[in-house]
């Protein structure tokens, strides 16, 4: 129940944060927030960095796919290690799909130099994703520091 409550609070937060830039925000605006952050109202209909561009229908498909499949194996006992990881990316992925499914686009408005710009769920996907290689490579090296997968 508490993986649920952190997907869905995930979701939601984001939601919020999308909402308040779209309703005081123009399209394409930047305000300082601190430094080389910014808070930058663009409209996405691609994926991480904007590849994919006009990818709205077949990147909401993969997302819908991929909690589909969570779902379906989430009460697995070789996933149960990966709860928090998968909760962080469902989470994500949850709240930029419904931007693709009621939008056709997904509003990012974080800012940082010049890099490419996000939002909440695109943070939520990068820490899962980070933390998923962690205990994946944990589990593939013993506490000894040996390959699990190295013949002796």
């Amino acid at each position: 129940m508490g993986y649920l409550l952190l997907i869905a609070g995930i979701a939601l937060m984001d939601q919020l944060v999308k909402l308040l830039v779209m309703n005081h925000m123009v399209l394409n605006e930047s305000i300082e927030i601190w430094n080389f952050i910014q808070l930058t109202y663009v409209q996405n209909t691609g994926a991480a960095f904007s590849l994919f561009r006009n990818g709205t229908l077949i990147l909401g498909a993969v997302a819908a796919i991929y909690l589909l499949v969570i779902a379906v194996l989430w009460r697995k006992p070789f996933v149960r290690p990966y709860h928090l990881p998968l909760a962080l990316l469902a989470g994500g992925a949850l709240g930029n799909l419904i931007d693709r499914v009621f939008r056709g686009y997904v509003v990012d408005y974080i800012q940082v130099g010049s890099w490419p710009v996000f939002n909440i769920a695109d943070i939520m996907v990068v820490i899962g994703v980070s933390l998923m290689t962690l205990l994946v490579l944990r589990s593939e090296v013993g506490n000894d520091g040996k390959d699990k997968n190295s013949a002796s």
